[in-house]
């Protein structure tokens, strides 16, 4: 299918490192009543999740201009 590339980026995790983080501060007491944001570092726009997703690229199309 074509599909606009959608922006900006969305932040993502893996399960695997979302659970290493749950238990760094679950075991730690100066984590209590703290708010973390767990992410990689990599911001994915709709197009590469899409990709992911399909296993394949999808042929995108240009965003319009403003």
């Amino acid at each position: 299918p074509r599909l606009p590339r959608l922006e900006p980026g969305r932040a993502m995790v893996h399960v695997d490192d979302l659970v290493d983080a749950c238990l760094l501060v679950a075991g730690d007491p100066r984590a209590a009543r703290q708010v973390f944001n767990v992410a990689d570092d990599i911001p994915y726009v709709s197009a590469d999740i899409v990709d992911a997703a399909l296993g394949t690229k999808v042929e995108w199309l240009p965003r319009a201009p403003l």
